[in-house]
């Protein structure tokens, strides 16, 4: 029993350990076309400790829904390190996402580390923005907001959470009931204090001029 114990104490130290490598900085967030600089292995998550599920060839181009200091998580799942990956073009370095946190929970099964970004999509998004998107009718609870031209494919956490939108400027805003902008989907030019038939449906969206 003794030896169990102490084994589960060194897997979570572990954890936490690697945990607090992976995430660290906050920063700007992002949502962008990655382009690999070398071979790159994409693991399973995000620490060498994870099993490889596949590699990027040189130059291939991936999407990335965010980044920690040392990894970013790939739109079509898994995490490739980030010092193996540049903005599509040559743009620089990826930046990394803002309010990174992680979690620790112990089940029957074991531990297991959550990495998540606070209120906003992972990847994406912040308090301040052109556009609002609120979890309650009247502008209430939660929220997270988008500049011009930033769009989310895939909501995350966020996904079926939308109620009100405060869109002041009357911006273009395209919410989708699927991810990757399928599915019905309604464009709305200014604030809406209930979305009403599309309440808790949207999963991607798009803000634009």
């Amino acid at each position: 029993m003794r030896a169990q114990v102490k084994k589960l104490l060194l897997n979570i130290l572990t954890g936490v350990a690697l945990a607090t490598a992976v995430v660290m900085i906050p920063a700007a967030a992002i949502a962008a076309t990655a382009e690999a600089t070398t071979a790159a292995n994409v693991r399973s998550g995000p620490g060498t400790g994870y099993r490889i599920i596949d590699t990027l060839r040189a130059g291939e181009l991936v999407d990335v829904l965010g980044c920690s200091v040392s990894w970013c998580e790939l739109d079509e799942g898994g995490f490739v390190a980030r010092s193996l990956l540049r903005l599509a073009g040559g743009g620089g370095s990826l930046v990394i996402n803002p309010n990174v946190s992680f979690g620790i929970s112990i089940g029957s099964g074991g531990f297991s580390i959550g990495i998540g970004t606070g209120d906003a999509p992972s990847g994406v998004g912040g308090l301040g923005g052109d556009v609002c998107f609120y979890r309650d009718v009247n502008y209430a609870g939660p929220r997270f907001c988008l500049d011009e031209g930033e769009s989310i494919r895939r909501l995350g956490s966020w996904n079926d959470q939308i109620s009100s939108i405060r869109n002041p400027d009357g911006f273009e805003v395209v919410v989708c009931r699927d991810s990757s902008y399928r599915g019905e989907c309604r464009i709305y030019h200014g604030s809406t204090r209930s979305l009403r038939g599309f309440n808790d449906v949207i999963s991607s969206i798009r803000v634009r001029d």
